[in-house]
């Protein structure tokens, strides 16, 4: 009777890891097909979304608005918009209601409106949808074009990485719309929240001449006048600094308004 042979410890372990090291590659690819995928079919979409998109009257923009966004239905699904974010060169469909399959098509609307400015977004972390998320960056432009062909542009104020139970804090931000997908193992949420580009407020900014003379605080007297600088500034970012102050939007200095 022929004795069995003894297995190295060393040659089971370099095995294992042979074999791991396979299903990461597989699952990598797996994960690569599924984004360019999600990514083609977005594109797909989003041609046939351009060609359905309403020419807005321009008394129709002045005027009250729906706060339901209008719908359009492609391939059975229902889409309210397009998303467009140069800085991350994406131009995405948004579908009207969120659901994990939708999510592998599109980015998807989750809460609120444009019309309402509380629109909440997500996606899914595929470099073709919201995966570059984290690069944005305070300032950055992003664009939200209804089927009512009516656009509305947002700048970057923040981008945040949340607890994926921090719904009140996406939901009820107070700002105009809200970008989010998960991080890489799905354990939090990359967050930007965004400021509408409409909504623009006139500030007075105080500055000291002096390094040595602090910028006073809201409500504050104010310094001798040949020690502070006064600027006036366009914002439509939130919360604001200590030393700037909001002024009524209009009309003041001589008619000047936003």
């Amino acid at each position: 009777m022929k004795r069995m042979r003894k297995v190295s410890p060393g040659l089971v372990c370099i095995v294992l890891g042979v074999v791991l090291l396979l299903a990461a590659g597989g699952l990598y690819a797996y994960n690569r097909c599924e984004d360019a995928h999600a990514g083609a079919e977005a594109q797909t979409v989003v041609a046939d979304l351009q060609q359905k998109v309403e020419t807005p009257e321009p008394e129709a923009e002045s005027g009250p608005l729906d706060p339901e966004l209008p719908v359009v239905e492609i391939d059975g699904n229902e889409y309210v918009g397009e998303i467009s974010i140069p800085a991350i060169g994406i131009d995405l469909p948004v579908m009207s209601e969120w659901s994990y399959p939708r999510l592998k098509i599109a980015p998807c609307r989750q809460f609120g409106s444009s019309r309402t400015d509380d629109l909440v977004i997500a996606a899914h972390n595929y470099e073709s949808h919201f995966g570059k998320l984290t690069s944005l960056t305070s300032g950055d432009s992003v664009t939200f074009t209804d089927m009512d062909g009516i656009v509305n542009e947002y700048v970057v104020n923040k981008v945040e990485v949340l607890d994926p139970h921090s719904v009140e804090e996406v939901e009820h931000s107070g700002y105009a719309l809200v970008l989010y997908t998960c991080t890489y193992g799905g354990k939090t949420r990359v967050t930007v929240f965004c400021g509408s580009k409409r909504n623009r407020e006139i500030f007075l900014y105080v500055k000291p001449l002096r390094r040595s003379a602090p910028a006073p605080l809201v409500g504050e007297p104010l310094a001798k006048p040949e020690t502070l600088r006064l600027y006036i500034v366009v914002c439509c970012c939130s919360p604001l600094p200590s030393n700037v102050i909001s002024l009524p939007r209009a009309p003041l200095l001589g008619g000047l308004s936003p």
